[in-house]
């Protein structure tokens, strides 16, 4: 599990999306795939992301929780959930697939 603050001055936030600003995607993967390489110590060169699906989007303050689940030695799954106060104390932003190319 990692943790992760969204500082609400982060630079992303600027142009994704003046007035209903959002984090892109990509650095929820990215930050997944960081996680990876440290907690399962993956070949990042070899690994590709499926079947993801964003289901919250995350905003300028919020924290999310990174979850990393082995199911094989090449198969992992992945959710981020929003941390945030009642009544949805963990709201799901994305979940997916991590899988490691058979070599």
């Amino acid at each position: 599990m990692h943790t992760l603050d969204i500082p609400a001055d982060h630079p992303c936030f600027a142009g994704h999306f003046p007035g209903q600003p959002i984090l892109p995607g990509v650095l929820v993967l990215e930050r997944v795939m960081r996680l990876a390489r440290t907690q399962l110590a993956l070949p990042l060169n070899q690994c590709t992301i499926n079947n993801v699906k964003f289901s919250a989007a995350v905003v300028p303050s919020d924290k999310i929780v990174i979850d990393l689940i082995s199911t094989s030695p090449t198969d992992h799954k992945f959710t981020a959930h929003i941390v945030r106060s009642a009544p949805e104390p963990h709201v799901l932003a994305c979940s997916g697939q991590l899988r490691v190319a058979a070599s």
